[in-house]
């Protein structure tokens, strides 16, 4: 497994939460809620992602292997923000679909975020947007059934 930085500006905190808000209506898009210095705390971000292929979100003792099983990641800067450069999901996905079926522009990354609560992985064909929040926001979700 080879993971490379993905630098952010909550790269560092390593006592970050992080929740995933995924939509049903056909746009591929998912978003992480990331506050850095816990629930009540600001600043929050929002990473936005369009042109998803999967994702997924498990509770982080439970995917901790992701980043034990790396022997470099132990001579990498600590962080919680990760690119897993040799995904076998990205790579699946890279293999059959064009980069631009999800309206994606290439290449097709596997995004990944570890926290105190939930470790993420989001594979897209988009380089994903950072919103910073001073403070509270109102996110509309909408769900198609």
């Amino acid at each position: 497994m080879e993971l490379k930085a993905w630098h952010t500006p909550f790269s560092s905190e390593l006592a970050a939460s992080f929740t995933l808000l995924t939509e049903s209506h056909g746009t591929s898009t998912a978003t992480i809620v990331v506050m850095p210095e816990g629930l009540e705390r600001y600043p929050k971000y929002l990473i936005r992602f369009s042109a998803v292929y999967a994702f997924s979100s498990e509770e982080e003792a439970g995917g901790s292997e992701y980043k034990i099983s790396n022997p470099a990641a132990a001579e990498l800067q600590p962080s919680c923000t990760w690119i897993w450069a040799d995904s076998p999901h990205a790579a699946g996905y890279e293999s059959w679909a064009p980069t631009r079926m999800r309206g994606g522009s290439g290449p097709i990354a596997h995004y990944m975020v570890f926290g105190i609560d939930n470790n993420i992985g989001v594979v897209t064909g988009n380089v994903p947007s950072i919103e910073k929040l001073d403070g509270p926001t109102t996110l509309d979700l909408k769900f198609e059934v």
